[in-house]
């Protein structure tokens, strides 16, 4: 089994820096054990080569696999995109909130990713498809021409999953493996509809890294001095992009309050607006932020204390 990745083509569809953070890891290792990784991104309004670029990865676009031939079949895919969601833009509300336009662009970029992807997998024949997830358009493509042409296909877990069930409709539905932290989201997601014998708990698959920068760069021992905590205890709250009642907070601010050397700090998901954040924090009694305790160290954008 030690050569087994040896010459074994994977190509790995990624978008934004927290894809890689999960995927590169295991790529990387793959690699070192003979294995030939190829990453491709997608159309998009944020550019998703720039994540790419950055980590000067071997990528290619998914539009480079679309030749002139492929004119027709585009066009027909375009249409019947239009048709079905045309009709619906003035009676759904999440439909309405973006420009014609650039509606009208998301469809026709679709339309050529689905033959981009087709295209991609018989021209490259992969052993290996990789993808974080197949919850946007680019996953789900990818993940469906991965099953249609048997090619296996892994896909991670993206963050906490604290959001509710129907969030996660159809996140395992062409995936031949998904990859998760832990039983809990497994269970969580074979709760619903999930099929339980394609998920399987490895652990964050980040972590290793992250724990080792951390130690080479003294991150601990420099964000504890930088919040003036290094003798305290700190406790870390992390809150999901629906953001909690502050009321249904009030015990815990309550219990670290009245801690002599307690510091709290509140750690917001990465979607939520500014001015939301702003308005939550603004929300907290007065009677909580006079006391000496976390409140205190408050600030916005939250950051969090190791």
């Amino acid at each position: 089994m030690a050569d087994f990745w040896q010459n074994k083509k994977i190509i790995v569809y990624i978008a934004l820096p927290h894809h890689t953070r999960f995927i590169s890891p295991v790529m990387e290792r793959l690699s070192r054990q003979g294995a030939e990784v190829l990453y491709v991104v997608g159309q998009a309004e944020r550019s998703q080569e720039i994540t790419a670029v950055k980590l000067g990865l071997n990528y290619s676009h998914v539009f480079d696999f679309v030749t002139d031939q492929d004119s027709d079949d585009i066009q027909s895919n375009y249409l019947r995109l239009r048709d079905a969601l045309s009709g619906h833009l003035k009676h759904h509300f999440l439909l309405g909130t973006s420009p014609l336009t650039v509606i009208d662009k998301t469809l026709y970029s679709t339309a050529v990713e689905y033959i981009g992807f087709r295209n991609l997998l018989k021209k490259e024949k992969p052993d290996l498809c990789v993808a974080l997830h197949e919850l946007n358009r680019w996953g789900k493509m990818f993940a469906f021409w991965s099953k249609r042409l048997n090619i296996p296909v892994i896909t991670f877990q993206e963050g906490l999953y604290y959001g509710l069930d129907f969030g996660y409709t159809g996140h395992v539905q062409y995936t031949t493996l998904n990859l998760v932290w832990g039983k809990r989201i497994k269970k969580k997601l074979t709760d619903f509809e999930a099929p339980g014998d394609r998920i399987l708990p490895v652990g964050n698959t980040h972590l290793a890294n992250e724990i080792e920068y951390q130690r080479k760069n003294s991150i601990r021992e420099k964000k504890r001095k930088q919040y003036r905590c290094k003798d305290s205890f700190a406790l870390l709250l992390l809150i999901s992009g629906e953001i909690p009642l502050v009321q249904e907070l009030y015990p815990l601010f309550e219990s670290v309050a009245n801690r002599p050397g307690a510091f709290l700090f509140i750690k917001f998901h990465p979607i939520t607006p500014l001015d939301q954040m702003k308005k939550w924090v603004s929300s907290v009694p007065d009677s909580y932020k006079k006391r000496s305790g976390p409140f205190m160290t408050m600030k916005i954008p939250m950051t969090s204390c190791p």
